[in-house]
């Protein structure tokens, strides 16, 4: 049997990038509150995250997904689960009719108004459901930044820049619409939600054909994500321009890397 302390070093050496990139996405959390520059007229940064976080999806998630689904298969067709493995975009699919329907049901209760001074223990039920898909949105972030590690060549530095940019975005547009729900409540819990899907991942293995299939279900939830909540701030030609620079630098420098093909 291998020394505990051996098994230990092991984990260490193998997690620790993962603990910096949940890390570096719990401060924007925590951080929010003082990104000013997110809350300027005509600011260029909203829709450069949602550019940045389409160009990962784009460029990475998806050709990835359409070669780990040429490697599947031994996978068993006439299961719930084989099926779902073998058809990985409708997985995306189901993600973003979920997503979408949690983004639509809080607009519409909105209507297009703020709500600075909502709590948690006010919000309805609507709203709630809202923020718990967001946190079960980090959930799943964390959780594939520690099952990336074992599975794809792919830094997960990247994976992590890329979520950080764009929790950016989204942070700051929930606060500038629930201000005292989000600096009470929902920025914690985003943060207990990022480690617990990042613990989980180090705890519980899994497959490729399972990563496949959550990563899948994360790409249409940042499809949605993206353009529900960050795209429609575009008001200017600037603005478009901050969006296509930043799909463009992104996908650009996966390509550099040579990651956009993995």
């Amino acid at each position: 049997m291998e020394p505990i302390g051996e098994i230990i070093v092991r984990n260490i050496a193998l997690y620790w990038p993962s603990v910096v990139a949940v890390t570096m996405i719990a401060l924007v959390h925590l951080l929010t509150p003082r990104f000013r520059f997110m809350h300027t007229p005509n600011s260029p940064w909203l829709p450069m995250s949602a550019g940045v976080a389409l160009a990962y999806v784009f460029m990475d998630i998806f050709p990835h997904l359409a070669k780990v689904q040429k490697r599947l298969v031994d996978i068993e067709l006439n299961s719930l689960y084989g099926f779902l493995a073998n058809n990985v975009y409708l997985m995306a699919l189901i993600g973003f009719c979920i997503y979408l329907g949690a983004s639509l049901l809080s607009i519409a209760y909105r209507q297009g108004q703020t709500m600075p001074e909502l709590t948690c223990r006010l919000s309805p039920v609507i709203v709630k459901i809202d923020m718990i898909s967001l946190a079960l949105y980090n959930f799943l972030v964390g959780y594939l930044l520690a099952e990336q590690l074992t599975h794809r060549p792919e830094p997960v530095i990247i994976f992590a820049t890329a979520m950080a940019i764009h929790f950016t975005g989204v942070d700051s547009l929930i606060r500038e619409l629930f201000q005292s729900l989000y600096d009470r409540t929902a920025r914690f819990l985003f943060i207990i939600g990022i480690y617990a899907g990042w613990l989980t991942g180090v705890v519980v293995e899994i497959s490729d054909a399972t990563l496949s299939i959550v990563y899948a279900f994360l790409a249409g939830g940042i499809i949605v994500v993206a353009t529900v909540h960050e795209l429609p701030g575009i008001r200017s030609i600037k603005q478009y321009v901050s969006f296509l620079c930043g799909a463009a630098v992104f996908s650009a420098l996966l390509l550099t890397l040579g990651l956009a093909q993995q």
